[in-house]
């Protein structure tokens, strides 16, 4: 069973299960058909063989490349929060998006890291409770993840075009009470979850899925959650970058061609003002902006293969009906297109160390202190354990030389 409790394809091979979900955790069959499967499971093991010939890739990909990107993507969020949740910049507006952005991440990827361990018989999402905040969680995270990066595409949207309201719209506790309303809306959203998901016991095992006579709901809400998750954000970014892009292009252009008159120009004046007045904001500004640009880019290529497939499985009956035709590799292709999905949360790093100087220089900072902190907690155990051995040879030699000193008293009388 998937993450949102729809039916996955299960692979059998050596008595090691593996996973996959078919379109990111889309295909789905009716309560009636999986009654079914279970009833018939001969026809279920012919359609199982079928996938024999693929099970090697995707077991290699299910089992040492997403623990890597669990891994990665864990410290690289860990950093980045701590850069813009913690650090100097914390008091940036952007910073609040990105530190949001950081947390969702990391959580959705701990949901991943969940049902991967199932694969050494670690019990830790087919279990009551577990389950269902597995599903929860990996729903809402995905949520919020795209909707925060939204609202920072809608600021930075805000500052160039309208660099007057830049100073009243784009501050810090605004970021703060917009992050706060998301978060709501995405937990109040996904909370049927919560108990239209459940564990069933399918194939002589307890299985993490959505309950008996809840599959339309569970239909319906696929289809909501492909458009509040990929359609309408993808499309909210795509415009409101290109927007940006093209303005940021129009004034280098005339910066490039003629500097008087890109400084009189009102494309000018709004790439000037949108930062305020110094140069050097202007040039912090711009550096978010490139920022924004970047983690906007891979966030569309990285996630576009996945919800095209599972737009794909939803809306072709023929995929959709006939299982069979999974086998003609639909299955590695939605398991390549999965790392892909779960590769965007994992490499916001390495983005902002590629194309933020800012960040850079934060990151070199806290390498800084912790080595320094480091050295300095092993100069405090080699003193302490010093202390201890003069200690330890000190208490030892004394026994000794009160031997010592009895024998001498007994020779004298």
């Amino acid at each position: 069973m998937s993450l949102d409790g729809t039916f996955n394809y299960s692979i059998e091979g050596n008595n090691n299960g593996s996973e996959s979900t078919l379109g990111g955790g889309i295909y789905e069959i009716q309560d009636n058909d999986l009654t079914n499967l279970m009833q018939n499971e001969s026809s279920y093991y012919e359609y199982e063989q079928d996938f024999s010939h693929i099970y090697p890739l995707v077991s290699v990909l299910n089992m040492y490349i997403t623990p890597v990107i669990i891994i990665v993507g864990l410290i690289g969020n860990f950093i980045s929060f701590m850069i813009y949740g913690v650090g100097i910049q914390r008091h940036q507006s952007s910073s609040v998006y990105l530190a949001s952005i950081a947390v969702s991440d990391s959580v959705l990827l701990m949901t991943v890291f969940g049902t991967w361990v199932e694969h050494f018989n670690v019990n830790a999402y087919n279990r009551s409770v577990l389950c269902q905040m597995n599903i929860y969680l990996s729903y809402t995270c995905g949520f919020l993840s795209v909707w925060f990066l939204v609202c920072f595409s809608t600021e930075r949207y805000i500052a160039v075009f309208f660099p007057f309201k830049r100073h009243i719209m784009c501050t810090e506790r605004r970021a703060k009470a917009v992050v706060i309303t998301v978060t709501l809306i995405g937990l109040l959203t996904y909370c049927s979850t919560l108990w239209t998901t459940g564990l069933i016991y399918f194939q002589e095992r307890w299985q993490c899925a959505q309950l008996e006579g809840t599959h339309h709901y569970h239909s319906a809400l696929t289809y909501i959650d492909i458009a509040i998750t990929f359609f309408i954000p993808f499309l909210l970014i795509l415009v409101l970058n290109c927007s940006i892009i093209y303005k940021i292009a129009l004034f280098y252009r005339h910066q490039g061609g003629n500097a008087a008159s890109a400084t009189n120009s009102a494309t000018g004046l709004i790439l000037r003002r949108c930062s305020g007045r110094s140069g050097e904001e202007h040039n912090v500004q711009m550096k978010v902006t490139v920022v924004l640009v970047v983690i906007s880019i891979a966030f569309l290529v990285l996630n576009l293969p996945s919800y095209s497939l599972r737009a794909l499985v939803l809306l072709s009956p023929r995929i959709h009906t006939d299982m069979s035709l999974a086998a003609d590799g639909i299955v590695l292709l939605q398991q390549v297109c999965q790392e892909l999905y779960y590769t965007s949360f994992a490499i916001n790093f390495f983005l902002y160390i590629s194309c933020s100087k800012q960040f850079r220089l934060s990151f070199v900072k806290y390498v800084k202190m912790f080595r320094h902190s480091f050295v300095a907690c092993c100069k405090k155990c080699r003193i302490s354990s010093r202390k201890r051995l003069r200690t330890e040879s000190t208490t030892s030699s004394l026994p000794a030389a009160r031997k010592t000193q009895t024998i001498n008293l007994t020779n004298l009388k």
